[in-house]
Order: C-alpha cells, then sequence, then structure tokens
C-alpha cells in the first residue's frame, strides 16, 4: 500500500494525514464481460519510463513538506496561545506568519514539481500547491482555529487535500 503522509507540529499537538492511492473508495469494480470485444492486436506503444524522474521529484516534494511545515506548525501554535491568551494582536501576527509559510511550501511544491518530467506528476504538485495557497488565504480556516482542541478536525481536513493529489504518484 503506497501512502503519502504529511505532519505538522501546532503547539505541541502532531497533526497528521494520509492518503493512499491503494485503499478502495467503496465504488464496485466493474463486473467483467463475458461479451466485450477482444483486445487488439496491435501492439500499444510503450509508455515512457518517468520512474527514477518521479522518484527524484517526490524526494524533493516530501523533503519541502517535512521540512517546511515546521515553521507553518510554529506559527499556528504561537496563534493559538495568542488567542487563547485573548492576545489579539499578536494572534494576528502569528496568522499571518502561517499564511507567509503555507505559501512558501505552495510555491516550493510548485517549483519543484514543474521539473518533473510526468506532466501527472506537474499536474498533482500544481494541484497540491493550489489548495495549500487557497487554505493560506482563507480567514475562515485560521478563525475556526480557536484552541489545540479545535485543530483536529480544522487541520486534518486542509491536510488531506494537501497531500491527496500527489498521493496516487509520490506516495
Amino acid at each position: 500500500m503506497r501512502r503519502l503522509l504529511l505532519a505538522v507540529v501546532a503547539g505541541g499537538l502532531l497533526m497528521t494525514a494520509a492518503c493512499s492511492a491503494d485503499e478502495p473508495d467503496g465504488a464496485a469494480a466493474p463486473a467483467a464481460n463475458a461479451t466485450s470485444a477482444a483486445p487488439s492486436t496491435a501492439p500499444a506503444s510503450a509508455a515512457p519510463d518517468f520512474s527514477a524522474d518521479t522518484e527524484k521529484v517526490c524526494a524533493g516534494v516530501m523533503k519541502v513538506i517535512e521540512t517546511d511545515m515546521d515553521g507553518f506548525g510554529a506559527a499556528i501554535g504561537k496563534m493559538i496561545a495568542n488567542k487563547e491568551a485573548k492576545a489579539t494582536a499578536e494572534a494576528k501576527k502569528a496568522q499571518a506568519q502561517a499564511k507567509t509559510e503555507l505559501e512558501t511550501v505552495a510555491k516550493k511544491i510548485r517549483s519543484s514539481s514543474a521539473k518533473a518530467q510526468d506532466p501527472e506528476l506537474v499536474a498533482a504538485g500544481k494541484e497540491a500547491a493550489d489548495n495549500i495557497a487557497a487554505t493560506a488565504k482563507d480567514a475562515k480556516f485560521y478563525n475556526d482555529i480557536k484552541s489545540v482542541e479545535s485543530i483536529n478536525g480544522t487541520l486534518q481536513e486542509e491536510m488531506v487535500s494537501w497531500v491527496e493529489p500527489l498521493a496516487p504518484i509520490c506516495g
């Protein structure tokens, strides 16, 4: 089973999201049809082998996720602490820092994946980066995080959308 895991530490709380390309989605597989047409005898052209490049690009993307998300986690932790302490100005500063950290991660993922030979990886990296950038700009996301307890569902949902596009390729 191939998995892509994202972990963020926020205020001492480790949040993880995982996506798997190999887990069933609940849809039944179509039944084999005995009357279906016979496969063509014409040789299929071999698809290009992007595996070595894909492994390299995915490793780079994972490195960005593993290292650059630390700044986001720290900023979210500060934001929560300041919200709980009713230090509104400091909470807003920490929120701005979290936004900047996420935007940086999105840019790095977009840049790293854009260099891939596999067009599917380029598209998946762009989608993941777009999802992260959208979260960075989403005021509701930050408003919904008021305490360590409230971060669980809010951040978990977002993290899944961040890694889901890359899971089938980099998982």
